[in-house]
């Protein structure tokens, strides 16, 4: 008999299937960003309504992926963002000068992910 999740468990489901995290890893990522943005602090959305407002960050110099829709190591998981920091802010600001890297708040998450803090705290 097939499963029903609730919205927000199927988020997370999908989110730890696509980056070979345990589903107990994402929740806890959920839980230690307070369901924010871990850059704006936004809270635009409920997580798992519509098309899931919050984006699994990963860096993109750990493991080779031929398209987005193959899986991450889960290592290079960063954090979870809102659209415009993932999308748009975060494309731009790691490709900038360093001149030009003065964003406290970007500086901050790309010094301390929230998964490593997670990672830290015993859940893998």
């Amino acid at each position: 008999m097939p499963h029903s999740y609730c919205k927000r468990c199927k988020a997370i489901k999908r989110k730890a299937s696509q980056n070979n995290l345990t589903f107990a890893f994402v929740e806890a990522l959920y839980k230690h960003q307070e369901d924010r943005c871990a850059i704006c602090g936004s809270t635009n959305g409920e997580p798992g309504s519509g098309s899931d407002w919050l984006q699994m960050d990963h860096w993109g110099g750990c493991c080779e992926r031929s398209s987005k829709d193959d899986k991450t190591c889960g290592k290079c998981v960063r954090g979870l963002l809102c659209g415009a920091c993932n999308s748009r802010l975060l494309s731009w600001y790691e490709q900038a000068p360093d001149h030009l890297r003065t964003i406290a708040a970007v500086n901050e998450y790309l010094t301390n992910w929230p998964a490593q803090a997670v990672r830290q705290g015993g859940v893998g």
